[in-house]
């Protein structure tokens, strides 16, 4: 599972490099979430919410493939398996953080 975000978000490091995100600022972000009942949903649940304490919820979407779209136009950070978080075809649009 990896955090994925716009390659425009203002959380990511300009660089280009990958790095830790400290805790407050995933606290504060707009969490773009699958619907509850979902493995995404429950996954996530489970690793972050012990940690966040909380997930500030953005939009609850059916199917990742619009959860992707959704943050690589900027509306959140989502939390997607490795594979479902690649991006398609040569252009970038959304970046694991």
């Amino acid at each position: 599972m990896v955090v994925v975000a716009s390659p425009r978000d203002p959380i990511l490091d300009r660089s280009g490099k990958r790095r830790a995100l400290p805790l407050a600022v995933l606290r504060e972000a707009t969490w773009l979430l699958r619907e509850p009942g979902s493995g995404t949903r429950e996954i996530i649940t489970q690793l972050l919410l012990p940690h966040l304490q909380h997930l500030r919820q953005g939009i609850e979407f059916g199917n990742s493939e619009a959860i992707k779209r959704a943050a690589a136009g900027g509306l959140g950070l989502t939390c997607l398996s490795r594979y479902v978080a690649r991006p398609g075809g040569r252009r970038r649009r959304r970046r694991g953080v």
